[in-house]
């Protein structure tokens, strides 16, 4: 009984942990390329509650989160909020006909035809691995919202929870 019942403080303990593996003010991301929006800044955006939604095309906890993350962006639309589909700088293919191995290729090359088939409407940036490493980023979906003045609120696995978002928005 001992034993399970530290296995589950163990358990949690890790869930926290990976709630919040970054604090403070919000690292300014390296966009190697913009899609759906003009060239911005994280410190231009300062005054806006922003949502940062590191994704990857290949992976699909991330492209079935993508209808959520659109309609939350629907919802705050005329408030102080933004998202950013932050993206891997490579991208991974399908195995060609007799391969048994995924092929990497640059993003750019694949991201039109997928925000494309998929109606993306959000802001896409291509990021570089250092930006996945500052925000700690070690498993994908990972969301890091981040407050008007530039700190971060809430980071995650799952997105942040809707009534953070418009409380944040509305200060």
């Amino acid at each position: 009984m001992r034993r399970l019942a530290l296995a589950v403080l163990l358990f949690a303990a890790a869930m926290v942990q990976a709630q919040s593996s970054v604090e403070g003010e919000a690292a300014q991301l390296d966009v190697v390329k913009w899609f759906n929006r003009k060239p911005t800044t994280l410190a231009k955006l300062r005054g806006k509650v922003v949502l940062i939604d590191f994704w990857a095309t290949w992976c699909g906890p991330c492209v079935h989160a993508m209808p959520k993350v659109h309609a939350l962006a629907d919802e705050m639309a005329g408030e102080r909020f933004e998202v950013i589909l932050a993206h891997t700088r490579n991208t991974r293919t399908r195995p060609q006909p007799g391969q048994r191995v995924f092929g990497e290729v640059p993003a750019e090359t694949v991201l039109p035809e997928f925000i494309e088939k998929r109606s993306i409407t959000l802001p896409v940036a291509i990021v570089t691995a250092e930006d996945f490493r500052e925000y700690a980023v070690r498993s994908i979906p990972h969301y890091v919202l981040i407050d008007k003045r530039g700190q971060i609120r809430y980071d995650g696995h799952r997105l942040p929870p809707p009534e953070l978002i418009r409380e944040l928005a509305r200060k």
